[in-house]
C-alpha cells in the first residue's frame, strides 16, 4: 500500500485515536478504526485479483456508510476514486461506467445487480465488487475476474475523478488533483474557521450527494482534518433541523432551495441557535428568501462562489463583511487567498473597470498560472466584492434585445407567492427567442394568475424582459444537488404546448 500526504494523515488518525467518531448515519456512529478496516479490506480484495495499487476504482456513490467508507478507504490507500452518481437511473449509471472506461466498480448489491449496470459490466469486462452499506466493511467479487488487466497510465496526482452536474449540457469528466484538493481543503477549513471558536471543529451535516463537489468536499474535510460528518440520504428540512439541534454546529451549509424548504418547514429557531452563520452557494438566492431567513433565525447568510472546475470555492463573504453592511448581502464575497478575479468584455475580452458588467475570469494558484473564463456575468466593485448576474449562456436574444434570464428570475422571486423561478429562452418564429418563466409557489399560498404575474413583472422589468409565458408547477425540476434542471424545465414547456 503506497501512501501520500492525505493517506498518511488518515492512517495517523486511526492509529492515534481509533475510537474517535468519523461518520454518522441515523443513530449509529462509525469510528476511525472502521475507516481503517475499510482501507484494509479494499486493499486485500483488489490485491487478491492482482489489480494495480495505483489504478483507479469506481464507486457508485450513495450517502450511506458503506459507500462513504469505501471512498475514504480508497483515499487512505492512495487509489484514485472515480465517483458515479446514484441519483440517476440504472441506465444512467451504466452509461457512466462505459463513458468513464473504469475497470473496477464498487457498489451495493442492488446497484450492481440492476439489469443495465450488470450489462455494462459484462460489456466492458469491468470487475464488479459489492459492498455492505451498514455495519462492518465487507467486499465480494460478483463478476468474472479478467485473466489480464489492461495497462493504465498512472496519474500520480489524481485523487478523485467525477463528472460535472450536466444541468446545462453533457457532463464533463474532471479530475481533482491531490495537491490542488489539499490546498482547497486548507482554504475551506480557514473559511469555516471564521465561524468557529479557536480550536473548535464543528461536525458536518452531509446531505449533498457524494458525486457532487460540495458533498465530496465535506467528506474530504473528514479525511483531511478529522471533522466528523453525519450522513443524510437526502435533504428533509425537519430531519436536518433535528440534526442541527443535536450536533450544535457553529456553521450551517445549505443551497438556496434548501433554505426555502427550511423556511416552509417552520423549524423552531432555537434548533439553529448554535450557528453563527449560514453558508450558501451553487445557485442564485433571492433577496426576499435571504431576508426572511435572517429575520426568523437571526443568522447571517453568507454567499460563496465556486465550481468543480476550480477545485472548490474561490470567493466568499465573511461574518465581518456583512456586519452592519446589508448592501453587501447580495454579493458572493471577495476572492479567497491565492485567487484573483477580473471582469472582461464579452465581445473583445478586454478587462473592464469596477462596477461594469462583463464575463468573470478566475485565476487560482492551486490550478496554475492561467486564467479560466467562466460563463458567468458579474460585476466587481472597487473593494473587490463580486456580484453575479446570471450566466452569459442564459442570455436570451429577443428580437435583438438581450434578456438576462437570471435578472428576470430574481425579479419574479420577489413576488410574495413565488418560492423560486427559472427563466428560459424558448424558440420563436418572429423574434428568434422569447423569455418564458416556470414558477414554484410557496406552500399554502394561492397561485397568482398569469395576469397578476405579468403586471408584477411589468412593474419591475423593461418591456422586452417580461416573460411571454408563465407556467406554475407543483415543484421545479431539480437535480440531485437541488439545482434547477433547465433541460427538464424546457421539456415541461414543450409538453404544455
Amino acid at each position: 500500500m503506497e501512501t501520500d500526504g492525505l493517506a498518511q494523515t488518515m492512517r495517523s488518525r486511526w492509529t492515534q485515536d481509533p475510537a474517535r467518531p468519523a461518520l454518522g448515519f441515523g443513530d449509529t456512529w462509525y469510528d476511525w478504526q472502521w475507516v481503517s478496516e475499510n482501507a484494509t479490506h479494499i486493499d486485500d480484495t483488489l490485491a487478491s485479483v492482482a489489480y494495480s495499487p495505483h489504478a483507479p476504482v469506481a464507486v457508485i456513490a450513495r450517502n450511506r456508510p458503506g459507500q462513504a467508507g469505501t471512498i475514504l478507504g480508497l483515499m487512505a490507500t492512495g487509489r484514485p476514486a472515480v465517483v458515479i452518481s446514484s441519483i440517476q437511473s440504472p441506465d444512467g449509471m451504466a452509461a457512466d461506467i462505459v463513458r468513464l472506461g473504469v475497470l473496477v466498480v464498487l457498489g451495493s448489491a442492488d446497484d450492481l445487480g440492476s439489469d443495465a449496470v450488470a450489462e455494462a459490466l459484462r460489456k466492458t469486462g469491468a470487475l464488479g465488487v459489492t459492498l455492505v452499506e451498514h455495519g462492518p466493511p465487507r467486499f465480494s467479487i460478483v463478476t468474472p475476474v479478467p485473466s489480464e488487466w489492461p495497462s493504465q497510465p498512472r496519474d500520480r496526482d489524481a485523487l478523485v475523478v467525477m463528472l460535472t452536474s450536466g444541468t446545462t449540457g453533457t457532463p464533463k469528466r474532471l479530475t481533482l488533483g491531490r495537491m490542488a484538493t489539499l490546498s482547497a481543503m486548507a482554504d475551506l477549513t480557514a473559511m469555516l474557521g471564521e465561524c468557529e471558536q479557536p480550536g473548535q471543529i464543528s461536525p458536518s451535516i452531509l446531505f449533498q450527494p457524494l458525486a457532487n463537489i460540495s458533498g465530496m468536499y465535506l467528506l474530504m474535510l473528514l479525511a483531511a482534518e478529522g471533522r466528523p460528518a453525519l450522513l443524510l440520504e437526502r435533504f428533509r428540512a425537519a430531519e436536518w433541523g433535528e440534526a442541527v439541534r443535536s450536533l450544535r454546529p457553529s456553521w450551517l451549509w445549505l443551497p438556496p432551495a434548501a433554505i426555502q424548504m427550511v423556511l416552509d418547514a417552520d423549524i423552531d429557531p432555537t434548533h439553529l441557535s448554535s450557528a453563527r452563520a449560514l453558508r450558501t452557494g451553487s445557485a442564485p438566492l433571492g433577496d426576499s428568501v435571504r431576508a426572511r431567513f435572517e429575520q426568523r433565525f437571526s443568522i447571517p447568510v453568507l454567499s460563496h462562489y465556486g465550481a468543480t472546475e476550480f477545485c472548490g470555492i474561490v470567493t466568499s463573504l465573511s461574518p465581518d463583511d456583512v456586519a452592519g453592511k446589508p448592501d453587501r448581502s447580495g454579493s458572493v464575497g471577495r476572492a479567497r487567498p491565492g485567487v484573483r478575479l477580473q471582469i472582461v468584455d464579452s465581445m473583445d475580452g478586454t478587462v473592464v473597470g469596477p462596477g461594469e458588467l462583463g464575463i468573470l475570469e478566475v485565476q487560482a494558484d492551486r490550478l496554475g498560472p492561467g486564467w479560466t473564463r467562466t460563463t458567468d456575468l458579474a460585476v466587481l466593485d472597487r473593494e473587490g466584492f463580486l456580484t453575479l448576474h446570471g450566466r452569459a449562456d442564459d442570455a436570451i436574444n429577443r428580437g435583438g434585445f438581450k434578456v438576462l434570464a437570471g435578472r428576470v428570475a430574481d425579479a419574479l422571486r420577489g413576488h410574495p407567492a413565488i418560492a423560486d423561478a427559472a427563466v428560459l429562452g424558448l424558440a420563436d418564429d418572429r423574434l428568434g427567442q422569447v423569455p418564458v418563466a416556470i414558477l414554484e409557489c410557496r406552500p399554502g399560498v394561492l397561485p397568482p394568475s398569469v395576469e397578476d404575474l405579468a403586471a408584477f413583472s411589468r412593474g419591475r422589468l423593461l418591456a422586452y424582459q417580461v416573460p411571454a409565458r408563465f407556467l406554475i408547477v407543483p415543484s421545479l425540476p431539480r437535480t440531485g444537488t437541488m439545482k434547477i434542471d433547465r433541460q427538464a424545465a424546457l421539456k415541461l414547456f414543450a409538453s404544455t404546448g
